[in-house]
């Protein structure tokens, strides 16, 4: 290990004390490796650091072999588990600064997912779902406009749009879709 590597302060991979070990800034440290390939030939693998990726929603990610299965795990939540204490037993972690990828323990903390969702909307971090991209949507937004400039009575649009008259109501008196001019 080089000068920088041995500064750190390092902990084994919780659950994985012998494959393992994780660094208080996020890096992973493979112990060295044994095994044989074929009848005679023993390999090994000393110890080095683990190649992290990015999974498709942005959060640092790495794998490893145990029981002759792939297992990856997720640099964040080994970093919780082996430096932030979680006396509550908060299910989620939580990266303080919003930035996925900052895995360093002085970032993350234990949360509820209530806690998790309300730091993300504080910090704009997710943007609300709006309009026909809501799932629940019924009405396209060219409908919407069709309903705002229509003479017929909310009784007649509901009926023509498959829905209720509250949301009629609520569509042209701009309570919902605001976000459509």
């Amino acid at each position: 290990m080089d000068k920088q590597l041995s500064k750190e302060e390092w902990k084994d991979g919780v659950g994985y004390e012998t494959v393992f070990k994780i660094s208080k800034s996020g890096l992973v440290m493979m112990y060295p490796r044994t095994w044989k390939s074929g009848r005679w030939v023993v390999r090994t693998i000393p110890e080095q650091l683990a190649p992290l990726y990015i999974d498709r929603r942005g959060y640092q990610i790495f794998t490893i072999r145990v029981n002759g299965k792939t297992v990856t795990l997720k640099v964040h939540r080994v970093v919780a588990k082996a430096f932030v204490s979680n006396p509550e037993n908060k299910p989620q972690v939580n990266h303080k600064n919003g930035i996925k990828t900052d895995n360093k323990a002085r970032n993350l903390e234990w949360a509820t997912r209530s806690e998790n969702m309300q730091h993300a909307k504080i910090n704009k971090l997710i943007k609300p779902v709006m309009g026909e991209k809501h799932g629940g949507s019924k009405l396209k937004e060219h409908q919407v406009i069709e309903i705002r400039n229509s003479n017929l009575s909310s009784y007649k649009l509901a009926t023509k749009y498959g829905v209720a008259r509250s949301t009629i109501e609520g569509i042209v008196s701009r309570r919902r879709w605001k976000h459509i001019a």
